[in-house]
Protein backbone atom coordinates (compact mmCIF):
# COMPACT_ATOMS: atom_id res chain seq x y z
CA UNK A 1 0.00 0.00 0.00
CA UNK A 2 3.08 2.54 0.37
CA UNK A 3 3.99 2.08 -2.73
CA UNK A 4 0.39 2.93 -4.18
CA UNK A 5 0.54 5.94 -1.65
CA UNK A 6 3.64 7.18 -3.02
CA UNK A 7 2.71 6.77 -6.73
CA UNK A 8 -0.76 8.58 -6.50
CA UNK A 9 1.07 11.57 -4.78
CA UNK A 10 3.95 11.65 -6.96
CA UNK A 11 1.29 11.91 -9.91
CA UNK A 12 -1.21 14.48 -8.48
CA UNK A 13 0.70 17.63 -9.96
CA UNK A 14 0.46 15.95 -13.18
CA UNK A 15 -3.34 15.40 -12.56
CA UNK A 16 -3.94 19.22 -12.65
CA UNK A 17 -2.10 19.74 -15.56
CA UNK A 18 -4.38 16.88 -17.50
CA UNK A 19 -6.30 18.59 -20.35
CA UNK A 20 -10.35 18.07 -19.65
CA UNK A 21 -11.07 17.99 -23.09
CA UNK A 22 -13.50 15.63 -24.75
CA UNK A 23 -10.52 14.49 -26.92
CA UNK A 24 -8.41 14.00 -23.87
CA UNK A 25 -11.37 11.95 -22.38
CA UNK A 26 -12.19 9.74 -25.84
CA UNK A 27 -8.24 9.12 -25.52
CA UNK A 28 -8.66 7.83 -22.01
CA UNK A 29 -11.89 5.86 -22.66
CA UNK A 30 -9.66 4.46 -25.48
CA UNK A 31 -6.55 3.43 -23.59
CA UNK A 32 -9.00 1.61 -20.71
CA UNK A 33 -10.66 -0.67 -23.65
CA UNK A 34 -7.09 -1.23 -24.59
CA UNK A 35 -6.25 -2.67 -21.44
CA UNK A 36 -9.41 -4.09 -21.02
CA UNK A 37 -8.75 -5.83 -24.23
CA UNK A 38 -8.04 -9.73 -24.19
CA UNK A 39 -6.22 -9.28 -27.06
CA UNK A 40 -4.43 -6.20 -27.42
CA UNK A 41 -3.26 -4.96 -31.22
CA UNK A 42 0.90 -4.71 -31.33
CA UNK A 43 0.12 -0.85 -32.71
CA UNK A 44 -2.88 1.30 -32.16
CA UNK A 45 -3.77 4.17 -34.70
CA UNK A 46 -5.49 6.94 -32.84
CA UNK A 47 -7.51 8.84 -35.06
CA UNK A 48 -8.50 9.45 -38.52
CA UNK A 49 -5.58 10.96 -39.88
CA UNK A 50 -3.36 8.12 -38.71
CA UNK A 51 -5.43 5.55 -40.39
CA UNK A 52 -5.06 7.32 -43.21
CA UNK A 53 -1.53 7.80 -43.21
CA UNK A 54 -0.94 3.77 -42.33
CA UNK A 55 -3.42 3.24 -45.31
CA UNK A 56 -1.49 5.53 -47.94
CA UNK A 57 1.70 3.90 -46.38
CA UNK A 58 0.38 0.22 -47.10
CA UNK A 59 -0.69 1.23 -50.69
CA UNK A 60 2.38 2.39 -51.05
CA UNK A 61 4.03 -0.69 -50.28
CA UNK A 62 1.78 -3.03 -52.31
CA UNK A 63 1.89 -1.32 -55.11
CA UNK A 64 5.78 -1.50 -54.83
CA UNK A 65 6.05 -4.88 -53.98
CA UNK A 66 3.85 -5.30 -56.81
CA UNK A 67 5.92 -3.07 -59.21
CA UNK A 68 9.26 -4.99 -58.33
CA UNK A 69 7.54 -8.68 -57.78
CA UNK A 70 9.85 -10.45 -60.87
CA UNK A 71 13.26 -9.32 -59.14
CA UNK A 72 12.84 -9.93 -55.65
CA UNK A 73 11.30 -13.94 -56.89
CA UNK A 74 14.47 -13.87 -58.88
CA UNK A 75 16.72 -14.18 -56.25
CA UNK A 76 14.63 -17.20 -54.59
CA UNK A 77 17.46 -20.17 -53.59
CA UNK A 78 17.27 -23.05 -56.61
CA UNK A 79 14.49 -25.72 -56.36
CA UNK A 80 16.92 -27.89 -57.85
CA UNK A 81 19.76 -27.56 -55.19
CA UNK A 82 17.38 -27.80 -52.32
CA UNK A 83 16.54 -31.43 -54.20
CA UNK A 84 20.40 -32.81 -54.31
Amino acid sequence: MRLQEELRVAHQPLDRQVDKSPCTRRLAQAMLALVDSGTPPLRLALGTDTLQAIADKHAFVQAEVKAWRALSASTDFPKEALAA
